[in-house]
């Protein structure tokens, strides 16, 4: 559960960070695509991480029982 709450710990940070990005663009849309981009590909990794884990959790679980 501790790596789980860093990678949740990491997300935050890239998203604060893109949101700056974002907040400071001024209109430049090569700014605001990079930070478009960090967005979702945070989201992305955040997701992988989370069906891994639920994967894992329920691997664990299945041999448990067994």
């Amino acid at each position: 559960k501790v790596v789980l709450q860093f990678i949740s710990f990491i997300f935050l940070i890239i998203v604060l960070f893109a949101g700056i990005i974002w907040m400071t663009a001024g209109g430049k849309p090569e700014v605001l695509k990079r930070s478009k981009s960090l967005l979702i590909h945070a989201s992305i990794g955040l997701a992988v991480a989370l069906m891994a884990y639920q994967v894992a959790a329920y691997a664990i679980r299945m041999i448990e029982i067994r």
